[in-house]
């Protein structure tokens, strides 16, 4: 498979997963395009954005950031285990002898 040369990389930022999204430009396009580059792909396209990423090429990677409705979500999914847990807890049956 043939790898789609880079002309430009753009708003390039981590995700929470490792991934990375940015905005690609690729020879023969006019436009940039959304892209999310991921350290184990298997397409040479996509190993090949992730190299030039890593090198610094087309400048730092943002970092990932947490926002406060990441943070809400996460609370409510450990509300939910908790919730979940207590409940089968409660409802087992005990035997006293």
């Amino acid at each position: 498979m043939k790898i789609r040369a880079v002309k430009g990389i753009r708003n390039a930022h981590y995700l929470e997963n490792g991934a990375v999204d940015c905005e690609v430009l690729f020879e023969g396009e006019t436009e940039f395009v959304l892209y999310t580059a991921i350290q184990d792909d298997m397409a040479p396209t996509g190993q090949h954005v992730w190299q030039e990423l890593q090198s610094g090429k087309w400048g730092e990677i943002a970092p990932f950031t947490v926002t406060p409705e990441l943070i809400a979500a996460a609370k409510d999914a450990k509300r939910r285990e908790i919730e979940a847990w207590r409940d089968s807890q409660e409802n087992v049956e005990f035997i006293f002898t």
